[in-house]
This record gives C-alpha cells, structure tokens and sequence, in this order.
C-alpha cells in the first residue's frame, strides 16, 4: 500500500524491477479513486541507488500539478493504483505506455476544507385532529 499524505512530499519504496523487462524504463502511474473513479496519471522518477533491489519514488502531492514529474494533485480517500512500464519520459496515456508491472491500493489522508457541514432545518409536523 501507497500512503500520500496532503500537501506534501511521500517517499515510496516498492519492487517494480522483478518484473521490468525494459531498460533504461520510465514508470507510469495510474491512480484511480475508488468512490468518484476519478483517474490520475503521472510519470515519477527512480530515485533509488540500489534499483535490483527496490525502487524509490517520492510523490509529492499538491494542488498544482506537473504530472510529468509527479507532483500531482488527490482527493483524501482510496484510491487503487497501476504502474506501467515505458521508455518514454513524456507519455501520459496507459493505452501507449507498457506492461502492468505492480498494482495495489492507496490511501490519501490529510485535512479536508471540501466537506459540507449539517445544518438542522426547522421542522413542521402536520396533525391530524379528525
């Protein structure tokens, strides 16, 4: 599992290289939100110095977008994700990208100023007197 929190760089480590069949690969991305099915895709750099082993990404969250380095923008929730190989450092679109090298689940937390607040309604009760 993927934690992204709001507003803020996150670190992953994962095993993409154990079913990497590309050279000098590019990873893409997909995430999709499980309740609203909104999809995201982005590019995110390898940052790992021991890429046999593992794989190191750091995906930062924020409101402004640049998708070709993955910063990107998620609403709080799960979300499922797809990473597809490539060699391409520009494509942004899963039907032109690779194979599927890992999938799984991510959870994006923070603070929420989108949710809406109950306020009562005055109620009126009609009686029947019959």
């Amino acid at each position: 599992m993927i934690l992204i929190n709001k507003n803020s760089a996150n670190t992953c480590i994962l095993t993409l290289s154990e079913r990497t069949t590309l050279t000098n690969v590019k990873y893409l991305f997909e995430f999709i939100n499980d309740s609203t099915k909104q999809t995201k895709t982005f590019l995110c750099a390898d940052i790992s110095t021991n890429k046999e082993r593992f794989n190191e990404f750091v995906i930062t969250e924020n409101t402004t977008e640049n998708l070709l380095t993955g910063t990107v923008s998620l609403t709080i929730g799960d979300w499922k994700y797809n990473i597809y190989q490539q060699t391409s450092t520009t494509n942004l679109i899963v039907a032109n990208s690779g194979a599927l090298v890992e999938n799984g689940k991510v959870e994006v937390k923070g603070t929420s100023t989108d949710l809406a607040e109950f306020t009562s309604e005055q109620t009126t009760y009609k009686e029947f007197n019959g």
